[in-house]
């Protein structure tokens, strides 16, 4: 049995020390506790932090400082190799560091004395030339390289034991204990996640601007389609679009679908300066025929919003006077509409021949039924990249649906796949997963738990207390995590999803649910539900996947 993690699956700023952490948990005994990432504030209000710490009962409390790429000791300092030459590091005197901060912690916080036995060593993950790392200011025996990877434990216990100028008390498995309560408080994996989303927003926003310059240069192209799989940055471009289009003085039809993305797309021209905002109308196609004097019925039906509702739109945009019509009309998550739609829609061009018409949207989310394939005769260009999801998240999404999209995303915490039996309750189960994020410390804001199929009672429940427009003012709480079904929570996202598949609403689109629904979460994704009715319905690659991550969780 491996070590036991703290957290359990920590999110990692790079892959060198995802590297290190398996070794560790591997080898280490069941009876050690290995903690990821903990940070101690120094007297001087300095944030220091421990990349591994060791909590070993017989063995001592072990500070690691692990470093990856090419490192060598020249002239009495450390170095590692950049992109842009040589840096000086400080491996050693960061370990120490951490190692004594460490000590007076646990004391003060736990009453562990200071002669505790303790150690620090450094981990060179991708150096194995050791004649490159003498220094007077480490034992040899403290430096672990590439060449100790398969045999950590074994140096690091043997070191202590034989190699440290350390003396005092070994710790038993109560001072263990002890130690770990506390050291989960110092933990702050909230702001770890935090630190990492904002790297990962500045990366999106990086690529995202690279695609804008892209469409800023098809300026003379008044119609034309982006198409791209989920994360990819359609909904960023599609803005971009709108913000050019008003920008050069155009009045702009912004349209979507769902109602939920309608208000995150609000929100969002509301932060451009006023003079360009007020040329954009954001609305959904239902409620933009609402706002041009189409008549609803108390208690529309379906057959009214696909039909008669498109019959008399038509007629209402034909009255429409030229002056209150758009000069160009943006859609995003066009794959929700009927090709019939958008023709219909080209009346509200004050042009419909020479109009701007910009259609952005991915062919394989078609969860309503539609086809998604919009042969409207325009130009295609691809965005093959997802920038928004984790690499782990994305490499879920990619198993479903065979598409050629690169991960670009930064790395994360694994998928994690929670077993539910056909007669288990799913809605606490996955209820559950939520908690255990709250308790970690993330904001409710941060969670949403997402059904395939029917909603979840707190979903029916706060509509029925609040109405619709309350329900969807809950989607913006910092505090209060949120619950949706996935066709609901089309083109928006959250850090963490709780998934719960509770069945499909028919075979042909059971994986395009399944695939939009995991791409949704942007930094950790959970998966709540039967093994064999999610093998059934994302195939092989995806059952694979599957496996590995319950094995793991």
């Amino acid at each position: 049995m491996p070590a036991r993690c703290i957290p359990e699956q920590p999110v990692f700023e790079n892959s060198g020390e995802e590297r290190a952490f398996k070794a560790l948990r591997a080898q280490l005994p069941a009876e050690a506790v290995l903690l990821h990432s903990v940070w101690f504030m120094d007297r001087k209000r300095n944030d220091r932090e421990a990349d591994f710490i060791i909590l070993w009962p017989g063995v001592g409390f072990i500070v690691i400082e692990v470093k990856a790429g090419e490192i060598w000791f020249e002239n009495g300092a450390w170095w590692q190799r950049h992109p842009t030459g040589p840096g000086e590091i400080h491996p050693v005197e960061q370990a120490r560091n951490a190692k004594y901060l460490m000590n007076e912690y646990l004391l003060n916080n736990a009453g562990i004395p200071r002669n505790v036995f303790k150690g620090h060593f450094v981990l060179f993950l991708d150096t194995a030339d050791t004649a490159r790392l003498r220094t007077p200011e480490i034992l040899p025996e403290l430096t672990l390289t590439k060449n100790d990877m398969n045999s950590l434990a074994y140096r690091i216990e043997f070191a202590m034991k034989n190699f440290t100028d350390d003396v005092g008390t070994i710790p038993d498995e109560e001072w263990v204990a002890d130690a770990s309560k506390v050291l989960v408080g110092a933990f702050n994996f909230r702001e770890k996640v935090a630190a990492l989303r904002a790297a990962n927003d500045d990366q999106v926003e990086r690529l995202t601007r690279t695609e804008a310059r892209a469409l800023r240069a098809m300026r003379e192209v008044r119609r034309f389609q982006v198409v791209g799989g989920p994360g990819s940055g359609k909904t960023w471009a599609a803005l971009h679009q709108v913000k050019f289009l008003a920008e050069a003085g155009e009045s702009v039809g912004l349209l979507c679908f769902n109602r939920g993305l309608r208000e995150w797309l609000s929100k969002e021209v509301a932060t451009w300066p006023t003079e360009v905002g007020e040329r954009v109308t954001v609305e959904n196609i239902h409620s933009l025929g609402r706002s041009w004097g189409v008549e609803i019925p108390e208690a529309p039906d379906t057959d009214f919003w696909d039909r008669e509702f498109f019959e008399s739109f038509s007629g209402v945009i034909k009255e429409r006077p030229i002056a209150l019509k758009f000069d160009s009309l943006v859609i995003d998550e066009a794959q929700d509409f009927e090709p019939q739609w958008v023709r219909t829609l080209l009346g509200t061009l004050r042009d419909q021949e020479k109009g701007g018409l910009f259609v952005f949207g991915d062919e394989d989310q078609g969860v309503f039924g539609r086809d998604g394939e919009l042969d409207l005769g325009l130009p295609r260009f691809v965005l093959d990249a997802n920038v928004r999801n984790t690499r782990q998240i994305a490499e879920f999404v990619r198993s479903v649906v065979a598409k050629p999209m690169e991960a670009e995303g930064i790395d994360g915490p694994p998928v994690k796949f929670v077993q539910c039996g056909p007669e288990e309750d799913m809605e606490q189960i996955a209820e559950h997963e939520v908690f255990k994020f709250l308790e970690e410390g993330f904001d409710g804001g941060d969670v949403v738990l997402l059904t395939t199929k029917s909603q979840h009672h707190m979903q029916r429940d706060l509509k029925a207390r609040e109405g619709t427009d309350g329900y969807w003012d809950a989607f913006w709480s910092k505090d209060e995590h949120f619950y949706c079904t996935v066709g609901g929570f089309k083109g928006l996202d959250r850090p963490i999803v709780v998934l719960a598949v509770n069945g499909f609403h028919d075979e042909e689109t059971a994986r395009d649910f399944l695939y939009v629904g995991m791409s949704r979460a942007r930094d950790q994704l959970v998966i709540v539900g039967d093994f064999d009715e999610l093998a059934a319905v994302g195939g092989k690659e995806f059952a694979k996947r599957l496996t590995k991550a319950r094995t793991e969780s």
